[in-house]
């Protein structure tokens, strides 16, 4: 069955989690788009440095302890990960990213079409930050879900996936040799091509919401997860091949510290 689009005042149900998502304030979101601010590049990616160089394990945030737990104890109790563990978690981590996002993507695409009192759509000599203000003007109950829901969801989406993400090449290199500053790289190299691809596919249904461009009824946010998953295994075989030489990869080690994982939210 497809989620519900009707907007309610009560918040949005999320159709991955089936947990209500508070919507953002609407004199937030106003005053920031009458600033210049458009709300899909408010929804892009986060790019920053890698936050667990040199972090124990009791030191990372509780949603990563969980996620490794898990992860580690499908593998044997084993850490740090072996490589193929570590790649093939990361893929599958990717694939599940744009899965949920297909899914949040195609709800934005729907809202759109269901949208009737906004402003004439604009072309590509027109700048969006004159449009967004018209936009929330008039009030659309719809416009206003893909701003003050939708957006704030995928963006909630992305932030936990790099959270993820982070944790898994802390795992695989917990015990190896490498530098701090060749860690980081490391997981920059991994990382930033998916959240370039998760942009890419958010810039695709951009351009619906705010131009009307390629008006289809589904935005396949899945294909742009394959190639960031062809991305990483790329990035992992010209990266790792530069290192292997100058670094160890213990493979054992009990996590018996490690407690037992809470509920995933």
């Amino acid at each position: 069955m497809e989620p519900s689009r009707q907007p309610s005042s009560q918040g949005y149900l999320d159709p991955l989690t089936q947990t209500r998502i508070n919507e953002l304030p609407r004199h937030v979101i106003d005053s920031s788009v009458a600033t210049g601010v458009e709300p899909f590049q408010e929804a892009k990616s986060p790019r920053y440095p890698y936050p667990f160089s040199g972090k124990k394990t009791d030191e990372l945030p509780q949603q990563a302890i969980d996620h490794l737990v898990l992860v580690t104890r499908s593998y044997g109790m084993l850490v740090p990960l072996a490589s193929y563990a570590a790649a093939a978690e990361q893929h599958a981590l990717t694939y599940k990213l744009f899965e949920e996002l297909k899914v949040i993507d195609n709800i934005i695409v729907a809202s759109r079409h269901d949208a009737t009192n906004v402003p004439p759509k604009t072309d590509s000599r027109t700048r969006t930050n004159t449009w967004w203000p018209r936009a929330l003007q008039r009030d659309d109950p719809y416009i206003r879900q893909i701003v003050e829901r939708l957006l704030p969801e995928r963006v909630r989406i992305v932030n936990k996936f790099v959270v993820l993400f982070d944790a898994l090449v802390w795992i695989e290199l917990k015990d190896s040799t490498l530098p701090t500053s060749a860690t980081a790289t490391l997981r920059d190299t991994l990382l930033y091509p998916v959240l370039d691809y998760a942009d890419a596919a958010l810039a695709d249904v951009q351009r619906f919401v705010e131009r009307e461009w390629k008006p289809r009824r589904r935005i396949y946010s899945d294909i742009w997860g394959y190639r960031a998953v062809t991305a990483i295994g790329k990035a992992r075989q010209r990266y790792f091949a530069t290192w292997a030489q100058r670094s160890s990869w213990p493979t054992t080690s009990g996590p018996s510290d490690w407690g037992t994982p809470a509920a995933l939210p």
